[in-house]
């Protein structure tokens, strides 16, 4: 494991995303920098499967690229798509190749 340098992040914030993040706080038990991190973690996070997500649907990356790129494994991936009721867009060669026919 890396350890990275922390980077210093200052932000004016909102009234109404203060108040969310005091409850985050409050519900998570975290304090006030390991709630920020958490949650830019979060959104992160999701920020990446929606880019996958969108890729994948519009049939601009593989499956195996749009699961990297989320950062996950292919089967949270295609669960992912599942939920979504986005159809797998696999061809047979892609079938065959990946099972080294």
């Amino acid at each position: 494991m890396v350890n990275e340098m922390p980077e210093i992040i200052t932000a004016q914030i909102k009234d109404r995303i203060a108040k969310g993040l005091r409850e985050y706080m409050e519900v998570s038990g975290l304090d006030r920098s390991a709630a920020i991190r958490n949650l830019i973690e979060r959104g992160i996070k999701d920020w990446k499967l929606e880019i996958a997500v969108s890729e994948y649907r519009d049939g601009k990356i593989s499956l195996m690229k749009a699961s990297e790129k989320a950062e996950i494994s292919i089967w949270e991936f295609l669960d992912e798509l599942n939920r979504r009721k986005i159809p797998i867009n696999i061809s047979m060669e892609a079938v065959e190749k990946s099972l080294g026919l």
